[in-house]
């Protein structure tokens, strides 16, 4: 056999080793493979079947063999909405033809802990009655309320009325009372209540949700409404807002006897959840949309029950105030200059009249009415504006420094009609500083707008004014000046117009407790993002050749950036970074622009909505970036409108 015969042999005999190998291997795989196949069919025969969810669905299989889960539906989306913006809607005597409903959620009776209070270091066991009072004011310890005086003297009052005369007579002073061992107490109870398990808290989820059920929703006409409040008040210390004289006073529990509720007559009436009582009285009037009311036992005030803010209730009471905002608008040029006119007159009734008229049109001051400041804080409007309110700057200026509605500080120096000046400085000269300034009563205020609009009080020009402005500020938005593909550079547009609004109105608010945190971190992320910046256009330049500093090529080893060596990925990279940064720094601006003003209660009540949907749809802003979701359900009648749409 020659030399080429035998080479030929052998290339031959390892070709037929290698087929029989891999025929081999096939045939082991496929076997493998298949044993595998038998034993999970074979656990899936005998494995315990997984228990299925209350209400859900099996999971449908789709191709492939894989699973998911079906999508469960609830009654919430079969059930027909309420599209009264459809109709035409009136403000008409009847609100409701039908209504239904189960009635309040009452407070529970307290559960006393025994925990003793300490008196000059000896522990007092209190009865019940006074236990939940001193358990009250436990929960205050520590925050700036037990810090107040007129906290105190109230607490002190109502505690020593729980207290029985043998208790009465030895615990004489606050300051002799330790209430830290019911503090310890309460802060245990929290941490354990924290430290349960996610199965735990579930549960208690659970029964909540289903003990709520029947009183969440109401049947009005046919359609379901969800409720704004079953729940009465609980019992508690009172804060109020601002120095209010009242704080600290106990409110007291709020019983089936002392609520009044309102149901058709045809509906069953609401069974009284509480064994032993009955509601006050079960009233049949569709003029009003209350389901129901109860006296407050610290300011005496009556309080309702509405339904929610997205119910058509709410919404065609909303829609009815800012269409007479709109109305207004038809009359505001007449109504200013009969004010001015009569500013100018020589009767002094007349002349004090336009005065206070131009302060509620042009500053947006609310009406303002005589207090009892026994009784409320004292807080002014325009007609209860006092000299000491009011200081007189040069250049026709004057400054404003009072406690407006919920105790809000009111402090403005603006510029008025020299007329304006001459008559206020004029009413001022000859009053001492605690004197009103206007003499003339708030509804004969409203008695002058009624000359012009059967409908118009003073609230009128408030919703108008923040409307109007907004709309305004609205319109000086130019395309060619900002990104429109940018939201982030939209929506600071858009609260800086928001801003204007709420600063003329005075919706102020203290600055968030969590207001420094955020702006660290996102100067934080700023500089983390510039230094990203720096090492890619760093690294960009060592690719073109040119010189890099050392501090850059410490970020580009730092960032991990000396790998990246296409010059088309480091360009977008560049590119898509400064956008981050762009964005960072007006998060920043507009963050700090309105740490102390508060936005969102002129978007809930005072600027007209379809001014903010006409805006987004004009310029393609997503409405999520300018009202949250709770804003857009209370307005589901302003999101169809166009973007002609005008104010």
């Amino acid at each position: 056999m020659g030399k080429d015969d035998k080479v030929k042999k052998e290339k031959k005999e390892k070709k037929e080793k290698k087929v029989k190998k891999e025929k081999k291997e096939k045939k082991d795989k496929k076997e493998k493979s298949s044993r595998k196949a038998a034993s999970s069919s074979t656990k899936a025969t005998t494995r315990k079947p997984r228990a299925k969810k209350e209400g859900a669905e099996e999971k449908v299989a789709t191709g492939g063999g894989r699973k998911r889960k079906a999508i469960v539906r609830t009654e919430d989306d079969f059930e027909p909405f309420n599209r009264w913006w459809e109709k035409d809607p009136e403000d008409n005597a009847a609100k409701w033809s039908y209504l239904e409903h189960h009635g309040m959620i009452f407070t529970p009776p307290y559960e006393p802990h025994g925990v003793k209070m300490l008196y000059k270091g000896e522990p007092i066991d209190l009865p019940p009655e006074a236990e939940e009072v001193a358990t009250f004011f436990a929960q205050t310890l520590g925050t700036d309320w037990c810090q107040k005086e007129k906290f105190q003297n109230n607490f002190w009052a109502d505690f020593q009325a729980k207290l029985p005369k043998e208790l009465k007579s030895k615990i004489t002073k606050l300051k002799d009372c330790d209430f830290e061992p019911i503090k310890n107490y309460l802060d245990k109870r929290s941490e354990a209540k924290k430290a349960r398990t996610k199965e735990e808290k579930e549960a208690e989820k659970e029964a909540k949700r289903l003990n709520d059920h029947p009183y969440t929703h109401v049947i009005v006409d046919e359609l379901r409404e969800r409720v704004g409040n079953f729940r009465v008040e609980p019992p508690n210390l009172f804060r109020g807002r601002g120095d209010h004289p009242k704080m600290g006073k106990l409110k007291q529990y709020i019983l089936p006897e002392d609520v009044t509720v309102n149901c058709a007559a045809d509906a069953p009436a609401p069974r009284c959840p509480v064994p032993g009582h009955a509601y006050k009285d079960v009233v049949h009037d569709p003029a009003v949309t209350w389901l129901a009311w109860f006296t407050d036992t610290i300011n005496n005030q009556v309080k309702y029950v509405f339904l929610n803010a997205a119910s058509g209730f709410k919404g065609q009471s909303d829609w009815l105030k800012y269409e007479k905002a709109r109305k207004l608008k038809k009359y505001i040029r007449g109504i200013r200059d009969d004010y001015t006119k009569k500013m100018k007159s020589t009767d002094d009734d007349e002349k004090e009249l336009g005065t206070a008229v131009y302060l509620i049109d042009r500053l947006a001051l609310r009406v303002g009415n005589e207090k009892n400041t026994e009784e409320e804080a004292d807080t002014v409007g325009c007609c209860s504006l006092r000299v000491e309110h009011m200081t007189f700057e040069a250049d026709n200026k004057i400054t404003l420094d009072f406690l407006g509605k919920d105790s809000i500080r009111y402090l403005n120096t603006v510029q008025v009609d020299p007329l304006v000046y001459k008559n206020l400085k004029a009413l001022c000269k000859a009053r001492k500083p605690e004197d009103m300034i206007f003499s003339i009563d708030p509804s004969k205020v409203n008695d002058y707008f009624k000359q012009f609009m059967q409908e118009l009080s003073a609230k009128v020009f408030r919703t108008y004014n923040a409307s109007i402005t907004l709309e305004q500020e609205l319109c000086k938005f130019d395309p060619e000046e900002h990104d429109i593909s940018d939201p982030s550079e939209m929506v600071k547009f858009y609260n800086d117009a928001n801003r204007r609004v709420a600063i003329l109105c005075n919706h102020q608010r203290a600055p968030p407790k969590q207001h420094e945190a955020g702006m660290e971190r996102l100067k934080k992320k700023l500089a983390d993002q510039e230094a990203t910046l720096r090492g890619l256009e760093g690294r960009r330049d060592e690719l073109l050749g040119k010189t890099v500093s050392k501090d850059v090529k410490e970020i580009i080893v730092e960032k991990k950036l000396e790998k990246s060596n296409n010059m088309d990925s480091l360009v977008r990279k560049i590119k898509s970074q400064k956008l981050a940064a762009e964005r960072t720094k007006i998060q920043i601006a507009d963050k700090e622009d309105n740490k102390t003003v508060s936005l969102t209660t002129s978007k809930i009540n005072y600027m007209d909505p379809r001014i903010s949907v006409a805006f987004c749809k004009s310029h393609d802003c997503p409405i999520e970036k300018i009202f949250a979701k709770t804003i857009r359900n209370k307005f589901p009648w302003a999101m169809h409108s166009k973007s002609t749409w005008r104010f």
